[in-house]
């Protein structure tokens, strides 16, 4: 396969749905913030912090996960506008199938068990959920972009 069509297939919004609604599992709160969102896709589509984040486990937090893994936040910002237009594709999939109920917050409806994911996506899927378990140990979202140093949006 070409890795063109790799790309494709990785750039996919019914994968990114269930990357996200994943990730809301993990934060496992009613109205999280839709600007967040903008920070999934970019850290578990890139195989080395997916790696990292599907290693973690709810001991850790999110200060010293980049302290440790410095790369996190190398041109991040860069990596969040190339992939705003698949995070609104996906947002709309995960609303249009009832994964998530989109306005200007966020709320899941059913949460998800990464270990029921096919083997082929598990690995993506157990890395959004504790993205989403990390994040929402936060005390603010504000928080959360300051640390990944990144503008929202």
């Amino acid at each position: 396969m070409k890795l063109e069509h790799i790309e494709i297939l990785m750039k996919n919004p019914y994968d990114g749905s269930e990357i996200l609604s994943h990730f809301a599992s993990g934060y496992n709160k009613n109205d999280i913030p839709l600007e967040i969102f903008y920070l999934v896709l970019p850290l578990i589509l890139n195989k080395q912090t997916r790696d990292i984040f599907a290693a973690i486990n709810k001991n850790n937090d999110l200060s010293n996960i980049i302290k440790q893994n410095r790369s996190i936040s190398a041109n991040f910002q860069n990596k969040v506008r190339s992939l705003k237009d698949l995070t609104n594709l996906s947002l709309i999939v995960a609303h249009n199938n009832k994964q998530l109920e989109v306005s200007n917050t966020v709320d899941i409806n059913k949460a998800l068990d990464y270990n029921k994911s096919n083997i082929n996506k598990k690995e993506a899927h157990r890395a959004a959920y504790y993205l989403g378990f990390i994040l929402s140990l936060e005390k603010s979202h504000i928080q959360i972009f300051k640390k990944f140093k990144v503008l929202p949006k």
